[in-house]
């Protein structure tokens, strides 16, 4: 099944105009005109056929729909953010070491060692899952 999904030019001007609901703002933030706002905006209407914005003389504003399509957008730039994020510190040779432990332990004896490993194994990034 082929799927058309927009372009992250359309979809972060979707998302900067559906935070600001201003189409000048918008513009102004990603350095494009606000009819290059209003023409993504258009396109993605027409695309999905579900209209997003209730337009004004003076204002927009989201519709119900374009209010859920607007917070699918941001998690949808958000998560491609973090992946990228997570694929240019893999490309840098970076790993990721996870450590599991109780928050007596943590606190105790793993704690006031964090920054001597920190300093000796800087290429290691590290989360931490205590309960």
């Amino acid at each position: 099944m082929a799927r058309h999904i927009p372009g992250t030019r359309a979809l972060k001007a979707l998302e900067a105009a559906g935070r600001r609901l201003n189409f000048t703002q918008a513009a102004g933030e990603l350095g494009l005109t606000p009819a290059a706002i209003s023409h993504q905006v258009k396109e993605f209407e027409d695309q999905f056929g579900v209209e997003l914005f209730i337009r004004n003389s003076r204002s927009v504003r989201l519709t119900e729909a374009g209010t859920v399509v607007h917070e699918a957008v941001v998690e949808a730039l958000s998560g491609l953010e973090r992946a990228v994020a997570r694929a240019r510190k893999m490309a840098r040779g970076t790993t990721q070491l996870k450590l599991s432990t109780d928050a007596t332990f943590a606190s105790k004896w793993l704690v006031p060692r964090i920054d001597r490993f920190r300093r000796l194994q800087p290429g290691i990034e590290m989360r931490f899952d205590i309960s």
